[in-house]
């Protein structure tokens, strides 16, 4: 059984390995680009980011931006989790054509 939650969904999984190597400038964008796709999907934002955490265990724990998408996602049915998950992975690739 995978130990993260985005381990669950093979198109997820590669979405969130794509987001975690990309560059901050890389990410910064694609976080823009899911708080767009929030708005259009009305889904509710996670925005409970903890300046002063005392174990920060996931690599995206240290960036408010990247947490409080990455947490949204997390709290969204399977299927939009898949769908944004596109949405990461097709952006990420722009940027890169």
């Amino acid at each position: 059984m995978p130990k993260r939650w985005y381990d669950t969904e093979a198109t997820l999984s590669l979405a969130v390995s794509m987001l975690k190597n990309a560059t901050p400038d890389m990410q910064d964008s694609v976080c823009e680009l899911l708080n767009i796709k929030f708005k259009e999907l009305d889904i509710q934002k996670s925005e409970k980011f903890i300046v002063f955490k005392v174990f920060d265990k996931r690599w995206y724990d240290e960036k408010e931006n990247l947490y409080n998408a990455l947490e949204t996602i997390r709290n969204c049915t399977k299927a939009t989790q898949r769908k944004l998950a596109v949405c990461i992975i097709d952006h990420l690739c722009a940027i890169n054509e």
